[in-house]
């Protein structure tokens, strides 16, 4: 697939990625680099040199009984991690209302674990 001559065509708008077009770029093998330079023709071409700010925030640390293999509090973790509790409430805020001042767009709260309890 010519992943140059599809980034040409949505940055012309001249149609959208279709489905068939998507699954290629997601079973591409082999071809990365085109991948790659292509999504940064979209992306100069739509956003040029704009970030986007996400704030992610760590509200509970460790102590998670989940066995995620990417997760650095995942109980089959060895990582050396901070672990505390749910932090209050006002802290959260205090936190979410900074990443509001300097401008992040998106302010994600995680926790560990796979709910919250009371």
């Amino acid at each position: 697939m010519d992943f140059t001559a599809l980034a040409q065509r949505i940055c012309n708008g001249k149609g959208q990625i279709t489905k068939a077009e998507s699954l290629a770029v997601l079973n591409s093998r082999t071809e990365w680099w085109g991948i790659y330079g292509a999504a940064l023709m979209v992306k100069n071409h739509f956003y040029q040199n704009k970030l986007q700010l996400n704030v992610l925030m760590n509200a509970k640390s460790g102590l998670c009984a989940e066995d995620c293999g990417y997760c650095a509090q995942s109980k089959i973790s060895s990582a050396d991690i901070e672990t505390y509790g749910l932090l209050p409430t006002d802290i959260i805020y205090k936190k979410a209302l900074l990443a509001y001042k300097r401008n992040a767009t998106t302010f994600c709260i995680a926790t560990s674990g796979s709910r919250l309890s009371e």
